[in-house]
């Protein structure tokens, strides 16, 4: 129930500029709300201390009704978080989920689970997901203000267990990838906005 944010700054300097790890969080915080929005389910997102190796940030989800709802846990929303801010647009795959399986060293036993819990989600919905105008906008924003940040050189993102277990491989996205997760608004279709 764990996102590792891992940025991979030059130099090997382990500091980065508040703002833009600030905004980044909350490119990401949103991307998970919307998530949860989306599928009707309560979250409490919490923040662990940042470490060293670069910068890194944990966030943990923890459903606030995970036992009375299963259709979605807090360790799929990590799942699809990380596999949103991993696909380029040009590279959306026709089934997310099978992409968030892809890279992660689950035993067969925790990928039936997890595709258990799945199966509340429609399959129309896990592209709609990555087609959604907010979610779009929020990871547009987070690789922006990346770019934004000369001393980045690439960002990788871990899911780990409770105990800090990495349960997938760890893939980084380097500062020459970032445009291809930019969208201009020209590319967003407009929004009826309820919310003002």
């Amino acid at each position: 129930n764990k996102l590792e944010i891992h940025y991979w700054l030059r130099n090997n300097i382990h500091s980065i500029d508040a703002f833009t790890e600030n905004k980044c969080t909350y490119e990401i915080l949103n991307i998970i709300r919307e998530i949860a929005k989306l599928n009707e389910l309560e979250i409490l997102i919490e923040t662990e201390a940042l470490g060293e190796g670069g910068v890194k940030k944990w966030l943990r989800i923890v459903s606030k009704d995970e036992n009375k709802k299963g259709t979605i846990t807090s360790a799929v929303i990590i799942a699809i978080v990380v596999a949103i801010l991993q696909i380029p647009f040009t590279k959306i795959p026709e089934k997310l989920i099978d992409k968030i399986f892809e890279d992660t060293e689950l035993t067969e036993l925790q990928k039936d689970k997890l595709r258990k819990e799945i199966e509340g989600i429609d399959i129309d919905n896990q592209i709609k997901l990555l087609e959604n105008p907010t979610i779009r906008k929020k990871r547009s924003n987070f690789y922006v203000n990346l770019d934004k940040n000369p001393q980045v050189e690439s960002v990788s993102f871990e899911i780990q267990d409770e105990t800090g277990k990495t349960i997938n491989n760890e893939k980084k996205i380097n500062r020459q990838e970032f445009k291809s997760f930019i969208i201009t608004t020209d590319d967003l279709e407009p929004q009826e906005i309820e919310e003002a």
